[in-house]
């Protein structure tokens, strides 16, 4: 569980850094890390 967390985190953090622009690259990141960590 621990890597979905820091995946998670770092998906937040790209998102941020990208002021948001980008919510689709955010919804990849976040349904690949559950398709790997699952």
């Amino acid at each position: 569980m621990a890597g979905v967390k820091q995946a998670e985190e770092l998906a937040l953090l790209i998102s941020l850094s990208l002021d948001l622009k980008h919510e689709s690259l955010l919804l990849a990141i976040s349904l690949l890390s559950n398709h790997l960590f699952n």
